[in-house]
């Protein structure tokens, strides 16, 4: 029976994968559209503190464009004690300070410098020092630490990034975002960050012009907040840091160099997770790319739940059929043996029958035909041949039962039984040898032995077994003498064989030690009998827990050799149960 499962097994077994594979689809899908709500929902989370808070600090630039307005010049000291009040480390992160620059207008730096010191700002030294078409100077800055006295007296219109947004807030109105920048503070090259910066436009008289002409002519200076990116996010963040994680970049679009800060992993440019924000801030646009904070297999717990499970079942499917398939199959088997063994049993009993009327009606007839011959002879002639006849008959008659009782014991299962004791091999052979030859004066048998023959073993049925064999090769001698050779060099076993120079069909080699085969194989005019002998023979041998091997070829005639061990395993011999098995050749 094939090991291997049938379609019939692995229909149900490839429907259940093809279901679990559709299952996990949904569910992955399912997984990931909940994924992708939750990481919309991260990302407007995250966008909305970034706004709100850059709303609030451009809000603080506004409120702090009141009071370079006035028409008195704000004083060193009163501009540190407005933007102490601020709290800006605390309260507004990332910022460096809140600055002030003015405007000198279309002339000379030292007449820059002059202007500036007679507005009480006599610490400014304006920088860089090249031409340019007004100038404009950073006079204001606090707090005053050593990161922003470094920016004082600078001139921002002079790079074109600041310039930009400084003329864009003018123009408007009101406060305007830059670019990327490096802050001139950034003056510790081992902690340097991205920067940018807030301008809030301060007019002569305070208000805002209406035109953008008027505004460009009442210009009076800029309110300004520079800020570092890192220092701003980590700050908008460091209550509840941001269940995603994002890039920030200045201007529309994703681009290496204009990255101002990035928050958590690296988000690979192929991510099918993330997703681009467009903000802007103060007239200046931002791009946020948002992604899952941890970047992963798309699996999920569930999917893996949900596919683990099914092909759980796919297997308990398989197996549950397989197993009733190979029970059904074991059932078929089992009938199909049963049914073999009653058509066997049946052809065995026919045979049986046949065969045990054939043979046993030799011998009563001549039962039948010695006692009508006494009957008549009444005493007038010698009796001595019929009464020979009728014993030879009777013995014949005796084996016959004797077979088919050892024939029932074997395939009742009791096997025969084996009464071992001491005994030589070579004497039970030779009172077999001298039996025939007395009983064939014509037989010829050579008995060759050599080393130890003795051992442990029923000598009633080993005799059964040599005269079995030593009678078979007898009949089918062809004139030639019988050969016997027995082996005792051995330690532990003996070996015993029996030639014959007549040659057994090819076709019954296979089957002569079945029942009622050695009837087939008897030669013109040879005895009648069962065709038990062999059967009984190999059962005999293997209750000693030995083996018969029979060999033969033409020219070389039939050996029939058995293989004894020295001591006689006492047990029952378990032979076929049924006619017709094959056995050893």
């Amino acid at each position: 029976m094939s090991l291997r499962p049938s379609l019939s097994a692995w229909l149900p077994f490839s429907l259940c994968l093809v279901l679990t594979a559709a299952a996990a689809v949904l569910v992955s899908h399912a997984e990931r559209q909940v994924e992708r709500a939750r990481l919309a929902s991260a990302v407007l989370a995250a966008r909305d503190r970034i706004v709100e808070r850059m709303a609030i600090y451009i809000s603080v630039l506004r409120g702090s464009s009141g009071w370079p307005a006035r028409e008195q010049p704000v004083t060193v000291s009163e501009f540190g004690r407005f933007v102490e009040r601020l709290k800006l480390a605390d309260q507004y992160p990332g910022t460096q300070g809140i600055g002030y620059t003015a405007r000198f207008g279309a002339v000379e730096l030292h007449e820059a410098v002059a202007l500036a010191r007679a507005r009480g700002w006599h610490h400014v030294q304006i920088w860089p020092e090249w031409p340019r078409d007004e100038v404009h100077a950073i006079v204001l800055l606090e707090p005053l630490d050593l990161r922003n006295r470094a920016a004082m007296g600078f001139d921002m219109r002079t790079e074109r990034t600041r310039r930009e947004a400084m003329d864009r807030a003018r123009d408007i109105g009101d406060v305007a975002l830059s670019g990327k920048v490096t802050l001139v503070q950034e003056i510790d090259e081992h902690d340097q960050q991205a920067g940018f910066l807030l301008y809030s436009p301060v007019y002569v008289d305070g208000g805002v012009p209406a035109s953008v002409a008027e505004r460009r002519e009442k210009l009076k200076g800029y309110v300004y907040a520079p800020l570092r990116a890192g220092d701003l996010i980590e700050g908008i963040f460091a209550e509840a840091l941001p269940a995603v994680a994002f890039e920030l970049y200045d201007g529309e679009g994703v681009d290496a160099e204009r990255l101002l800060y990035r928050f958590g992993r690296r988000i690979a440019g192929d991510d099918d997770d993330a997703i681009l924000e467009m903000v802007e801030i103060a007239g200046h646009p931002w791009t946020v790319r948002f992604a899952r904070a941890a970047h992963g297999p798309n699996g999920s717990p569930l999917t893996s739940l949900v596919t683990g499970l099914g092909a759980a079942l796919s297997a308990v499917v398989l197996i549950v059929t397989r197993v009733r398939e190979q029970a059904r199959a074991r059932a078929l088997t089992r009938a199909r043996a049963e049914a073999q063994a009653n058509q066997e049993m049946l052809r065995f009993t026919d045979l049986f029958i046949g065969i045990l009327g054939h043979d046993l009606r030799t011998p009563l007839s001549a039962i039948v035909l010695c006692a009508e011959l006494l009957r008549r002879a009444d005493g007038q002639t010698d009796t001595t041949e019929a009464f020979e006849r009728l014993r030879a008959s009777a013995r014949r008659m005796s084996r016959m039962i004797d077979q088919l009782l050892d024939l029932t014991r074997v395939r009742l299962g009791g096997g025969i039984a084996v009464l071992a004791r001491p005994v030589a091999l070579d004497a039970v052979v030779r009172d077999v040898v001298d039996e025939l030859v007395r009983a064939g004066p014509d037989a010829r048998i050579e008995v060759a032995t050599t080393g130890d023959l003795g051992g442990r073993w029923d000598p009633d049925r080993l005799a059964q077994v040599f005269s079995n064999l030593l009678g078979n090769a007898v009949r089918h001698r062809e004139g030639a003498p019988v050969r016997v050779r027995l082996d005792g060099s051995a330690r532990d076993r003996v070996v015993a064989s029996v030639h014959n120079a007549g040659v057994i069909a090819p076709a019954l080699r296979p089957v002569v030690f079945e029942p009622f085969r050695g009837a087939q194989a008897r030669p013109a005019g040879g005895a009648s009998g069962l065709g038990l002998g062999l059967y009984i023979t190999r059962a005999i041998v293997e209750a000693h827990g030995g083996s018969v091997t029979v060999a033969a070829a033409e020219g070389a005639g039939t050996t029939f050799t058995v293989i004894l061990p020295r001591t006689a395993r006492v047990a029952r011999a378990k032979v076929a149960a049924a006619p017709g098995r094959a056995t050893d050749s």
